[in-house]
């Protein structure tokens, strides 16, 4: 299979499953919206990927400015491959930042047992749908 099958594959599968509550739940104070998950989700993956038109998808227009020329750079998708080779990801936690903002933290454990500490700032765009709008450290 190429590696496009199975990227998208793999994305597929995790939009299937369930973050931990179900949809019949109601959300309480404090939680977040599955939405926010899924995007950081689908980013990591594409990351570990190389697949730069879905790392894309999930910036805001902000982001994707600022990181133009990363992105546009014609190894940039080799790069990420060998650098997250056999790598995996894990959410840690998600808090709400104000009303219109969302903060998940991730842990990335590289090859090798490296563990790298990541943190994304999402908010909503016009059709509701969550977008990363800053990476922090």
């Amino acid at each position: 299979m190429n590696r496009q099958l199975i990227a998208f594959l793999i994305i597929a599968v995790l939009l299937l499953i369930p973050l931990g509550k179900s949809a019949n739940e109601t959300a309480v104070a404090g939680d977040v919206a599955p939405g926010a998950l899924i995007t950081v989700e689908r980013y990591l993956i594409a990351l570990i990927n190389g697949d730069i038109l879905g790392l894309k998808s999930t910036l805001s227009p902000k982001l994707l400015r600022e990181k133009a020329s990363v992105l546009e750079s014609p190894s940039y998708d080799e790069t990420l491959r060998s650098f997250y080779a056999n790598a995996t990801f894990r959410i840690v936690s998600e808090n709400p930042v104000g009303a219109e903002r969302v903060k998940v933290d991730t842990e990335i454990s590289l090859d090798g047992g490296h563990l790298m500490e990541a943190s994304f700032l999402l908010v909503r765009d016009a059709d509701d749908n969550y977008m990363i709008d800053e990476e922090v450290q």
